[in-house]
């Protein structure tokens, strides 16, 4: 009987094993509070509604106020990019007057460290959010660099974090029944980060491809900080953003080799956008 009980519980551990693991993200607070929040931080509706449930919670949680973003919206049937530049204010001017319905959306975020009357400058919270509106057919990693100034900035240790995420649904090969969906899905995350220096950083949105759940949307982000090195003095800096994506070639990679320069190796059928943000404390 032993025997038998044993050889049980050794298959269930095996087929569970085989089966996949649906990690959700944990709504302890619902997403209308969260926005309600942002939004009387400073952070416009413009720049939530590109934003996951996810990044959003993480602003929340820090206690963070807006200081401006850059929406890029991508059609990787034509490889064009439009950019909106939100200020502060939360001001914007849309091309052509409307916000455009394209395949991506990749948020540039800047806050700062949270407001106490009468402190200075702590930090500014980078977050960089990618939204597939489209699902692309070229599903590989996309790298993502970030650059700064390394005369008034450094990345704060251990602040760097990235996640990779995905809704989906799983339909049976023979009876074609569907079951799902599943939501918040992470497919990759980490507190790492592929390479960087004293003037950038960068890593990959690794995209999940077409094994396992059918995606029916793919997202997620990268955040750290920049800990300015003179922190009694207000100033301006500029930030630089680049994000590249993969058409045919494996193994694209970017390096930052100087401030606000990008260097890209490792293939050449790729389409990439540039952006930058004047910011002031």
């Amino acid at each position: 009987m032993k025997k038998f009980l044993s050889l049980i519980l050794s298959f269930a551990l095996l087929l569970s094993a085989s089966m996949p693991v649906f990690a959700t993200e944990s709504n302890s607070v619902s997403e209308e509070t969260i926005n309600s929040e942002l939004l009387t931080r400073g952070y416009p509706q413009i720049v939530l509604d590109t934003m996951d449930y996810s990044s959003k919670l993480d602003l929340y949680d820090e206690n963070v106020g807006f200081m401006g973003a850059v929406i890029t919206y991508y059609d990787e049937s034509t490889s064009s990019f439009i950019d909106i530049h939100v200020e502060e204010d939360g001001s914007y001017i849309s091309p052509r007057g409307q916000i455009p319905t394209s395949d991506l959306s990749l948020t540039f975020t800047y806050s700062r460290s949270p407001m106490i009357p009468g402190a200075t400058l702590d930090y500014i919270k980078v977050s960089y959010n990618y939204n597939w509106l489209k699902l692309p057919f070229f599903r590989w990693q996309d790298p993502i660099s970030v650059s700064w100034d390394s005369s008034k900035f450094e990345m704060v240790s251990n602040s760097f974090y990235k996640v990779d995420m995905y809704d989906g649904f799983i339909e049976n090969a023979t009876t074609g029944a569907v079951s799902g969906p599943y939501i918040g899905q992470i497919h990759s995350s980490e507190y790492g980060y592929a390479n960087a220096s004293s003037s950038g950083v960068t890593w990959y949105a690794d995209l999940k491809g077409y094994n396992g759940i059918t995606p029916t949307k793919l997202y997620g982000y990268g955040t750290f900080k920049l800990a300015p090195k003179n922190t009694t003095a207000a100033g301006s800096t500029i930030l630089y953003g680049h994000y590249v994506h993969p058409k045919m070639d494996f193994g694209i990679s970017v390096n930052v080799v100087s401030y606000g320069g990008f260097s890209i190796s490792g293939g050449s059928n790729y389409d990439e956008r540039g952006n930058q943000k004047t910011i002031s404390w």
